[in-house]
């Protein structure tokens, strides 16, 4: 008889990880943690790790580089469309934020790279990443003022003022998570935002 396929125990050990890898970069930083405690945190050996990501640096970097594919795709999936600019960013900016809190432990160790001490961490585009999620928004609402939905000609204003609103909604959540903001208090800061840019209307 054919031996079974392995895949899921696979996906599961590279699950195990990737969580410890991500919880030790977070707390002591990428240059402090060493393969023993990642592979000690996870339950499996060092050969195991060597094959799933072959170094501290491959399991970092293909970590990362997984979980911004996935933010990638779900911008890629938010084609323009004939529903009102301003319920196309709802939607967009509701999406983001359930992929916010599904990877907050990812969230927390970017946070930890980019605005902590240095950790001597590989380099990775982080700011690249960002300019996309800057970039989609900034499409929406050139298109809601070329409709004359959205009022006003300051397009990056406007652009900075709803990413500002999701980053704020967001960030709560991941410091002080007791507040529970979730997604009815990120619509109502979207709704105090949009009202002030829709044309003819003021805040």
């Amino acid at each position: 008889m054919p031996a079974m396929p392995q895949a899921a125990p696979d996906a599961a050990t590279r699950a195990r990880l990737t969580a410890a890898a991500i919880g030790l970069f977070t707390r002591k930083g990428y240059a402090a943690t060493s393969v023993r405690e990642i592979v000690e945190s996870a339950g499996v050996t060092k050969p195991v790790l060597y094959y799933h990501f072959r170094s501290k640096e491959g399991i970092y970097l293909e970590t990362l580089r997984e979980a911004m594919e996935e933010f990638r795709s779900l911008l890629d999936s938010f084609a323009p469309c004939d529903e009102p600019v301003d319920a196309q960013l709802r939607r967009l900016c509701s999406a983001l934020h359930d992929l916010f809190l599904r990877r907050l432990d990812l969230v927390r160790l970017v946070h930890s790279i980019l605005y902590g001490p240095p950790q001597g961490a590989p380099f990775f585009d982080f700011h690249a990443v960002h300019e996309q999620l800057v970039d989609s928004i900034r499409r929406l609402v050139r298109i809601g003022v070329e409709r004359g939905e959205l009022g006003g000609a300051d397009e990056e204003g406007m652009t900075l003022a709803v990413v500002g609103a999701f980053n704020a909604v967001s960030e709560t959540e991941m410091l002080h998570p007791r507040r529970g903001c979730g997604r009815e208090r990120l619509n109502r800061t979207l709704t105090v935002v949009l009202r002030g840019m829709r044309a003819g209307e003021r805040p």
